[in-house]
């Protein structure tokens, strides 16, 4: 759940640098046990008991780019990315290895936000930039949560209006 009143849209959603602006000036979240992804509408809690202490330093924008994005990775950890789908993504996803975009496929689902957590061979020594993404919706989707996606794939995802990828340094 996010915040209305911070530049977001409640439980309807809400955008990354708005979401680290408001945490670097209030220095906390709720333990991620009490906001799991629950699929509906609801208001937050502001006195949440399990508050854990955030101290932000920085946060910032990572260039769209293979190599700008591994030493994103390797330097500042996990990176949040938020970019629009096709409307199939929403689907049961079946668990293939690797999540594909045609060239001509509409992106038609929407913007939605995830967490860039590594990248690799993808399993396919024929890809060696493929890159892994952590989804919000639970270990049953996915491979238990995750996809990968090939990383001239990801990079034009990323160049898309309103994408992003953006990195969170602490103290």
């Amino acid at each position: 759940c996010v915040w209305i009143e911070h530049k977001a849209r409640g439980c309807f959603g809400g955008f990354p640098l708005p979401a680290f602006e408001w945490i670097k000036a209030a220095q906390y979240l709720p333990a991620s046990q009490e906001y799991r992804y629950l699929n509906t509408h609801g208001l937050c809690n502001p006195r949440s008991p399990s508050f854990v202490h955030i101290p932000i330093k920085s946060y910032g924008k990572v260039e769209p780019d293979v190599e700008v994005l591994k030493t994103a990775l390797y330097y500042k950890g996990p990176l949040s990315v938020e970019f629009n789908l096709p409307k199939r993504f929403y689907n049961p996803y079946n668990g293939r290895t690797l999540f594909e975009i045609s060239g001509m496929e509409a992106l038609d689902g929407g913007v939605h936000a995830m967490v860039l957590v590594g990248y690799g061979s993808c399993g396919d020594p024929r890809l060696d930039d493929c890159f892994l993404i952590k989804n919000s919706w639970g270990k049953k989707w996915g491979i238990g949560g995750y996809f990968y996606i090939e990383g001239n794939t990801l990079v034009k995802l990323l160049k898309q209006k309103y994408a992003l990828a953006a990195y969170v340094e602490l103290e």
